[in-house]
């Protein structure tokens, strides 16, 4: 017979989770400002953190068919490019600096969107 709450005797160990999966590509205030590419969109996901100790549901969001709705309906004449920051591929591309962009957002990680618009507005200057 196995003694009652055996088991559970020691906590479980919390997995290591890489800083680049639990803070997002920092977005340089000092970058010069770019020339802007005209008629070029970029659509952007953005970051949020991940976290190996939570639910699996609960960290990997898909993102939302809002981007690609835009994609498709994006004029021939246009460029529209997809950035998706939970690839881990660093902070959103701003050389050519894009027309329009487009930002999806989730309330979870609003605070991040709301970052990566003032960035692009303002330009990173």
């Amino acid at each position: 017979m196995i003694e009652s709450g055996l088991p559970f005797v020691h906590a479980p160990r919390r997995r290591l989770c890489p800083s680049e999966m639990t803070g997002p590509p920092f977005l340089d205030p000092a970058m010069a400002a770019r020339e802007v590419r005209r008629r070029y969109a970029l659509l952007v996901n953005p970051f949020y953190p991940k976290d190996p100790n939570a639910s699996f549901g609960k960290h990997v969001l898909t993102p939302t068919l809002a981007l690609s709705s835009f994609a498709a309906t994006t004029p021939k004449h246009w460029d529209a490019r997809y950035w998706d920051e939970n690839l881990l591929d660093g902070r959103p591309p701003f050389e050519p600096m894009p027309e329009v962009v487009g930002i999806t957002v989730h309330l979870t990680f609003a605070k991040r969107a709301f970052e990566l618009a003032r960035w692009y507005r303002c330009g990173p200057s």
